[in-house]
């Protein structure tokens, strides 16, 4: 795994070693021994998954009273990741950053507390996105509609 910095210090690039052949691939996704040698130190307690429909833009996600840091990752389709420092008292304020995120590459981002983010499908068939999170999103602090 290489960690790849970027222009906001909260959010890191991951980038995975992976293992192809013409079977289909193998790529470590999360280790916490591994992570903890690269400097990320979360303790990740909550997996989500989402999936989104055609052209849907997620909505920039931020949490004021139980903030998240989140590692995401692509697990089909295709993905513009972004995330923006909304942090007034932050040297980074106002700056964002956007990278691509797919299957097929296997990359991933961490983002540290109080960052907001949103992802965009790029694909024409459906995106799946695993989204691990270091604290748990409080029910009642949830905008989402259950089905």
């Amino acid at each position: 795994m290489q960690v790849q910095e970027t222009n906001l210090d909260e959010v890191k690039l991951l980038v995975p070693r992976v293992f192809a052949d013409s079977r289909g691939f193998f790529l470590e996704s999360y280790n916490q021994r591994t992570f903890g040698e690269l400097g990320i130190h979360e303790t990740f307690v909550q997996d989500n998954h989402s999936r989104s429909e055609r052209g849907v833009l997620r909505g920039l996600h931020y949490q004021l009273v139980q903030p998240q840091g989140k590692l995401v990752q692509c697990l089909t389709g295709s993905v513009f990741d972004v995330a923006v420092d909304l942090r007034r008292s932050s040297p980074t304020f106002g700056r964002w950053l956007g990278v691509t995120l797919s299957a097929q590459t296997g990359r991933a981002t961490t983002e540290r507390n109080r960052l907001t983010s949103t992802r965009l499908r790029l694909t024409t068939f459906d995106i799946t996105i695993l989204l691990k999170t270091a604290e748990p999103c409080p029910l009642g602090l949830s905008k989402r509609k259950e089905n």
